[in-house]
């Protein structure tokens, strides 16, 4: 659990009750808040709603597009990521700059309907803590007069996180805050994410990885693999499994040369572990995306073949780091023999890998 630091001229409970399970419900709070926290750092103060639900679809955009991670059933800012990908076709990987840039002044009513439900509720629920004592006197049933009782408020409240301008559709974050986010704005923004992936992995309990599908992935490396298979290519011949073709100069002109295909998608295992790695033709690789493999046609020649590599790279000191990636795989007991070599029959492996 991460703490927000202590501040003596502000009630920092507050701001914790602000994003606590009690009053999360849905998504938009927490990207709302990270969106305003974004312009903070940036040094703004004044915010329209535009740009901040501009801000929070940008945010959402990656997650929602490319994993269809649900963020409610219910959740108006998924309903606004899947109706532009599905309508626009716009990738998924779109960096978040170009996302703003096709938003800001797009003319689509219903998009602009779906706005309009987030203008009239997010800014005020936000901050609905700050003013308990006052709503609790107004039914659930009026909506309505709570919105304009929080805005009201707000107006004179500098002990808000922010306050409501008489420009339309504007916040203005209060001093005393603003200078408490950007002072700490990196415990602050690691306390999103933790709340962030609490909330997503509810909402999707059976996807791994979460932490790594909130936002497009730098650049990965796979030059000690690409070494570790240019090894046991010395050794055993190697093959792209998908096309059963011998990697060599001759089918390389034809398929592209040599790369290291993830087995698994990495968009879905979220590693480079090497059990999962091996060597395929660039072309085929790049055909095959990140759709799953067909195990029925496929996973014998896998095994095989990582069966091989384990043997070969057993006996060879450079590479005993990097078996340290099979672990997860099977029992670390099975792993090395007395003479550091793998002390698995092909079955063991096989089952294990399978």
């Amino acid at each position: 659990m991460i703490n927000l630091p202590q501040n003596d001229k502000l009630d920092v409970r507050i701001l914790e009750k602000v994003l606590s399970d009690q009053y999360i419900t849905l998504s938009y709070k927490l990207f709302w808040f990270k969106s305003i926290l974004h312009f903070v750092v940036l040094g703004k103060k004044k915010l329209k709603f535009e740009e901040l639900v501009n801000d929070m679809i940008a945010t959402a955009w990656y997650m929602v597009a490319e994993y269809k991670l649900n963020l409610g059933y219910k959740d108006t800012l998924q309903k606004i990521v899947l109706h532009i990908s599905q309508k626009y076709g716009i990738s998924s990987s779109e960096p978040k700059k170009k996302i703003i840039e096709f938003l800001e002044g797009k003319e689509d009513p219903e998009l602009i309907a779906m706005r309009k439900m987030l203008y009239n509720y997010v800014p005020y629920r936000l901050i609905s803590p700050f003013y308990d004592v006052e709503l609790r006197r107004i039914p659930n049933t009026k909506p309505g007069l709570k919105n304009l009782t929080i805005m009201e408020l707000s107006y004179s409240d500098e002990g808000s996180l922010y306050s409501f301008t008489a420009e339309k559709n504007t916040i203005i974050v209060n001093d005393i805050w603003f200078n408490y986010l950007y002072e700490n704005q990196t415990i602050i923004n690691g306390w999103l994410n933790y709340k962030l992936i609490n909330y997503l992995q509810k909402k999707n309990p059976n996807v791994p990885g979460i932490p790594f599908k909130l936002e497009p992935p730098h650049a990965r490396k796979l030059v000690a693999a690409t070494k570790y298979w240019n090894e046991v290519g010395k050794v055993i011949p190697l093959k792209d499994i998908y096309m059963d073709e011998i990697i060599n100069g001759e089918n390389m002109s034809r398929f592209g040369a040599m790369s290291i295909d993830h087995f698994i998608p990495w968009s879905f295992v979220m590693h480079d572990e090497l059990w999962n790695l091996i060597p395929s033709f660039k072309n085929v690789n790049s055909m095959k995306s990140n759709r799953l493999p067909n195990l029925d046609r496929s996973f014998e020649r896998y095994s095989e073949l990582q069966y091989k590599g384990l043997q070969v790279a057993s006996s060879n000191k450079d590479f005993r780091k990097l078996l340290e990636d099979y672990l997860s795989i099977y029992p670390s007991d099975m792993v090395m023999g007395g003479n550091a070599t793998i002390d698995l029959t092909k079955d063991q492996f096989r089952s294990s890998l399978k």
